[in-house]
């Protein structure tokens, strides 16, 4: 994790607070956790895909009729 001080460097404003820069911080923290999840669960989904091509139609093909009821 960044220091404060690493992140008032980024941020290039001096006259932002300690607390102001550990809440941009850990908010940043929060979103790049999120993207990475997302990232993880797009490549399992294609890894799954490659292995079950045709369980994976099929599902999807399930959910759509699902969805139309």
């Amino acid at each position: 994790m960044l220091s404060i001080e690493q992140t008032k460097k980024l941020l290039n404003d001096p006259n932002i607070s300690n607390n102001e820069v550990m809440e941009i911080r850990d908010g940043f923290r929060m979103l790049a956790e999120i993207i990475f999840e997302k990232w993880q669960q797009e490549k399992q989904a294609k890894k799954e895909q490659k292995l079950y091509p045709q369980k994976l139609a099929s599902l999807k093909k399930e959910n759509s009729l699902q969805l139309r009821c």
